[in-house]
Protein backbone atom coordinates (compact mmCIF):
# COMPACT_ATOMS: atom_id res chain seq x y z
CA UNK A 1 0.00 0.00 0.00
CA UNK A 2 1.37 3.48 -0.84
CA UNK A 3 1.82 6.06 1.84
CA UNK A 4 -1.08 8.67 1.97
CA UNK A 5 1.49 11.47 1.37
CA UNK A 6 2.04 10.37 -2.75
CA UNK A 7 -1.70 9.48 -3.73
CA UNK A 8 -2.52 12.84 -3.96
CA UNK A 9 -0.90 14.86 -6.35
CA UNK A 10 -1.72 18.33 -8.20
CA UNK A 11 -0.20 20.00 -10.91
CA UNK A 12 1.07 23.48 -11.29
CA UNK A 13 2.45 25.91 -13.94
CA UNK A 14 5.85 27.31 -13.78
CA UNK A 15 7.93 29.89 -15.78
CA UNK A 16 11.39 29.69 -15.13
CA UNK A 17 14.19 32.22 -17.11
CA UNK A 18 16.06 30.87 -19.87
CA UNK A 19 19.16 30.55 -17.67
CA UNK A 20 17.53 28.94 -14.81
CA UNK A 21 15.88 26.05 -17.27
CA UNK A 22 19.72 25.50 -18.83
CA UNK A 23 21.08 25.06 -15.15
CA UNK A 24 18.30 22.54 -14.19
CA UNK A 25 18.47 20.75 -17.25
CA UNK A 26 22.34 20.48 -16.46
CA UNK A 27 21.74 19.34 -13.18
CA UNK A 28 18.65 16.80 -13.73
CA UNK A 29 20.94 15.70 -16.12
CA UNK A 30 23.53 14.71 -13.56
CA UNK A 31 21.11 13.00 -11.53
CA UNK A 32 19.48 11.38 -14.20
CA UNK A 33 16.29 12.43 -13.56
CA UNK A 34 13.91 14.86 -15.38
CA UNK A 35 13.60 18.30 -14.93
CA UNK A 36 10.27 18.15 -13.57
CA UNK A 37 11.24 15.40 -10.96
CA UNK A 38 14.49 17.54 -9.85
CA UNK A 39 12.71 20.41 -9.00
CA UNK A 40 9.93 18.75 -7.17
CA UNK A 41 13.03 16.93 -5.01
CA UNK A 42 14.20 20.97 -3.94
CA UNK A 43 10.77 22.30 -3.61
CA UNK A 44 9.70 19.11 -1.08
CA UNK A 45 13.80 19.56 0.32
CA UNK A 46 13.45 23.17 0.86
CA UNK A 47 9.45 22.90 2.55
CA UNK A 48 11.06 20.14 4.70
CA UNK A 49 13.98 22.49 5.98
CA UNK A 50 12.18 25.63 6.14
CA UNK A 51 8.41 25.04 6.81
CA UNK A 52 8.24 25.57 10.32
CA UNK A 53 12.29 27.21 10.96
CA UNK A 54 10.33 29.70 13.17
CA UNK A 55 8.55 27.56 15.39
CA UNK A 56 11.77 25.58 15.84
CA UNK A 57 13.61 28.70 15.97
CA UNK A 58 11.24 29.87 18.96
CA UNK A 59 11.42 26.66 20.46
CA UNK A 60 15.03 26.35 20.46
CA UNK A 61 15.75 29.93 22.14
CA UNK A 62 13.01 29.25 24.87
CA UNK A 63 13.99 25.75 25.82
CA UNK A 64 17.48 26.45 25.81
CA UNK A 65 17.19 29.84 27.59
CA UNK A 66 19.33 31.65 24.83
CA UNK A 67 18.12 34.67 24.84
CA UNK A 68 21.29 36.38 26.53
CA UNK A 69 23.30 34.69 23.53
CA UNK A 70 20.76 35.97 21.05
CA UNK A 71 20.67 39.53 22.59
CA UNK A 72 24.64 39.63 22.46
CA UNK A 73 24.24 39.79 18.62
CA UNK A 74 24.28 43.85 18.04
CA UNK A 75 22.16 43.39 14.97
CA UNK A 76 19.33 41.55 16.53
CA UNK A 77 20.09 43.74 19.77
CA UNK A 78 19.18 46.64 17.42
CA UNK A 79 16.20 45.16 15.57
CA UNK A 80 14.68 44.19 18.55
CA UNK A 81 15.17 47.43 19.91
CA UNK A 82 13.54 49.03 17.07
CA UNK A 83 10.95 46.80 16.99
CA UNK A 84 10.02 47.47 21.33
CA UNK A 85 10.13 51.02 20.25
CA UNK A 86 7.49 50.52 17.45
CA UNK A 87 5.31 48.61 19.64
CA UNK A 88 5.51 51.08 22.79
CA UNK A 89 4.83 54.23 20.06
CA UNK A 90 1.85 52.32 18.68
CA UNK A 91 1.04 52.13 22.46
CA UNK A 92 0.93 55.27 23.54
CA UNK A 93 -1.20 56.18 20.35
CA UNK A 94 -3.75 54.40 21.80
CA UNK A 95 -3.69 55.24 25.01
CA UNK A 96 -3.91 59.11 24.37
CA UNK A 97 -0.74 59.37 26.82
CA UNK A 98 -0.70 62.17 29.20
CA UNK A 99 2.38 64.13 29.18
CA UNK A 100 4.37 63.92 32.39
CA UNK A 101 5.57 68.08 32.03
CA UNK A 102 2.15 69.53 31.95
CA UNK A 103 -0.52 66.82 32.42
CA UNK A 104 -2.50 67.17 29.26
CA UNK A 105 -3.29 63.66 27.74
CA UNK A 106 -2.12 63.42 24.29
CA UNK A 107 -4.88 63.52 21.81
CA UNK A 108 -4.94 67.58 20.95
CA UNK A 109 -0.94 67.25 20.57
CA UNK A 110 1.29 64.41 19.32
CA UNK A 111 3.78 62.87 22.08
CA UNK A 112 7.44 62.67 20.83
CA UNK A 113 10.06 60.29 22.71
CA UNK A 114 12.93 62.53 24.10
CA UNK A 115 15.40 60.09 24.86
CA UNK A 116 13.98 57.95 27.33
CA UNK A 117 11.28 60.91 28.63
CA UNK A 118 8.07 60.99 26.91
CA UNK A 119 7.10 64.32 26.36
CA UNK A 120 4.53 66.66 24.55
CA UNK A 121 5.65 68.64 21.76
CA UNK A 122 4.37 72.23 23.44
CA UNK A 123 6.18 71.39 26.56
Amino acid sequence: MQDSKFEAKERMQVRFSKLTMERLNEMAGRYGMTVNSLVTFIVGQWLDNNYDLKDKMISSISSNNNMDKLFENPVFAEMFNGLMKEAVVSAIKLEKPICPTCGKDGSPHSVEPDGDVWTCREC
